[in-house]
């Protein structure tokens, strides 16, 4: 008889994943092509989970007609570049407005020492 305590039955007794399909990929996962679960996605299937190996990734299936998934949780841990295709261009009065402790300023913009020194040094700049 299985065990009534769901977190201490084995697979043989009931236990399983939450997800029910495994894919490569999210190009297997467009394509509803899993490594594992059923191979063919119908539409009684829709609000089911599946996993995604490269990424770790869960995604819920929203739609059959075509496949369309719609990703669960924190999905965008990668490194990439700020300029890359993950970010929309910013102008520098909008990223000055997001930095409290500092100013950028584009290459045409330069910024001369001017004032005292502080600290051990003493004298005015520029000198």
């Amino acid at each position: 008889m299985p065990n009534a305590k769901h977190s201490a039955q084995t697979p043989d007794e009931g236990i399983h994943v939450a997800y029910a399909w495994t894919f490569a990929d999210a190009s297997a996962r467009g394509a509803g092509t899993p490594t594992a679960g059923p191979a063919t996605i119908v539409a009684g299937d829709v609000g089911k989970l599946a996993r995604q190996l490269d990424d770790n990734s869960l995604h819920l299936l929203t739609g059959v007609g075509p496949l369309t998934w719609t990703a669960v949780g924190l999905t965008h841990d990668q490194v990439h570049a700020l300029g890359g295709p993950d970010h929309t261009a910013s102008t520098l009065a909008q990223l000055n407005a997001l930095i409290s402790d500092a100013t950028l300023d584009d290459a045409g913009s330069p910024r001369t020492p001017s004032g005292a020194a502080g600290g051990d040094l003493g004298g005015s700049y520029p000198s």
